[in-house]
């Protein structure tokens, strides 16, 4: 036995193992490996060859008995006469044959480097194996030229193709934190001075709205376009009809307190459960119909812009998104003017002042993004799109809740039941 060559082996098996076990190099694959002498003699050179692609022990030509070995690829002999007789075997069952230009030392010196990269990236980045550090908002991964497939460069993204997703889910992260503390201080004056119910509810429409705007991003899909203006209407039309059934019950509680008033047996939370999903389910009707005649699809725009092919969703029904549109344009508008009317209530909280600033900026918002949504073409009118859910959605947020939040963290003195009653009687005396 030659100690040479039998490291020559030794360096095969190692190598072989080690790719087996590291799930990084080969996911779902496993290497095997036959080894045969040909103790340098061509007659043993061509019994071995056989052996390699036979099991039964029976060499018939032309012929594969019993079982049979599943061989991709054959390293030929370390001299290269043994390579020469095992090709007019292997040349016959099409089965190709690598010769050994010190292919052991070049596989066992390549896995080496590979795990020795990755360990050390490993040990560097812990209504992962990287070569760089990740890139950030704005730019987008090439490829660099002869390295690997962790090492890139990052460069700028094209205009009008930057994503926002990082946007959208600081506003998310900031409802849940509003949410929480209303649930955490849900037992508090200024928290149940204002329907809890409907509170919870609003917050958790306005946090799908924040994340249906990721619904109009990356490629446009037979189910996202479905989904993202039906979602967006219903979500919105749910928002909105919560902040029309706030307004309407500040108004029916003032005028409750009237003498012999008939209003009184409308306190609750029956009214405002009722305008909520009423409102929300005539929205649902008008999605369903839209749906079922004349559905969004993914279409190619080949006219916007020169040189290129846009996968963008057509809407289908022009006349339904107008009418869902319209519809949540028109809930605003009347909770604008519910608000505006009981601005000057005798509210603790002076919740209906909030609300109108909440629908003044929803409403100018959604009033110009309908010129500009028309005379927009191609990738910039998901951009409008999403502006405008996240403004709209962030200004209710802001206008409504952060006054409430801003209390309850920072004056607690002033979240208290004699502080409303105060409240009460100065604003009734102006």
């Amino acid at each position: 036995m030659v100690t040479k060559y039998f490291q020559h082996v030794l360096a095969l098996v190692f190598a072989v193992n080690e790719v087996n076990q590291n799930p990084k190099i080969l996911p779902n694959l496993t290497l095997g490996f036959h080894i045969y002498d040909s103790y340098y003699d061509a007659r043993m050179t061509y019994r071995t060859t056989l052996d390699l692609l036979f099991t039964a022990h029976r060499f018939l030509p032309n012929y594969k008995c019993d079982l049979q070995n599943n061989v991709t690829g054959v390293i030929g002999g370390l001299k290269g006469d043994t390579s020469h007789h095992m090709v007019d075997i292997l040349g016959l069952y099409k089965i190709p044959q690598i010769k050994a230009r010190n292919i052991l030392y070049v596989l066992f010196n390549q896995v080496q480097q590979l795990f020795l990269s990755i360990g050390t990236r490993e040990r560097r980045v812990h209504p992962l194996s990287l070569c760089n550090d990740p890139c950030h908002r704005g730019y987008q991964k090439q490829k660099k030229e002869g390295e690997k497939f962790c090492c890139y460069l990052c460069d700028p993204c094209p205009e009008g193709k930057i994503s926002k997703q990082k946007v959208a889910g600081f506003l998310s992260l900031i409802t849940v934190f509003v949410l929480r503390t209303f649930i955490k201080y849900k037992d508090t004056p200024i928290v149940k001075a204002n329907n809890r119910e409907i509170t919870y509810t609003l917050l958790v429409s306005l946090l799908l709205c924040f994340l249906c705007s990721l619904l109009f991003l990356g490629q446009p899909t037979k189910m996202t376009c479905l989904l993202r203006q039906s979602a967006f209407s219903i979500i919105f039309a749910v928002a909105v009809s919560c902040i029309l059934a706030k307004t309407i019950t500040v108004v029916v509680a003032f005028m409750a307190t009237k003498p012999g008033s008939s209003m009184r047996k409308w306190i609750g939370r029956r009214l405002a459960n009722s305008i909520v999903i009423s409102c929300s389910f005539i929205q649902t009707g008008f999605c369903m119909l839209w749906l079922g005649t004349s559905p969004p699809f993914p279409n190619f725009d080949k006219q916007s812009v020169r040189e290129e092919i846009l996968v963008e969703c057509n809407e289908g029904s022009a006349v339904m998104f107008s009418i869902v549109l319209g519809y949540i344009g028109l809930l605003s508008f009347i909770s604008l003017s519910v608000a505006f009317v009981a601005r000057k209530l005798p509210d603790s909280f002076n919740e209906a002042k909030f609300i109108t600033f909440s629908m003044l900026m929803f409403c100018s918002v959604w009033l110009s993004f309908v010129p500009t949504y028309v005379s927009t073409k191609g990738k910039y009118v998901v951009a409008v799109e999403i502006f405008s859910i996240l403004v709209s959605s962030g200004g209710i947020l802001a206008c409504i809740f952060f006054p409430k939040c801003y209390i309850i963290a920072l004056k607690p003195e002033l979240n208290n039941r004699e502080m409303i009653i105060r409240g009460h009687h100065k604003l009734s005396a102006t």
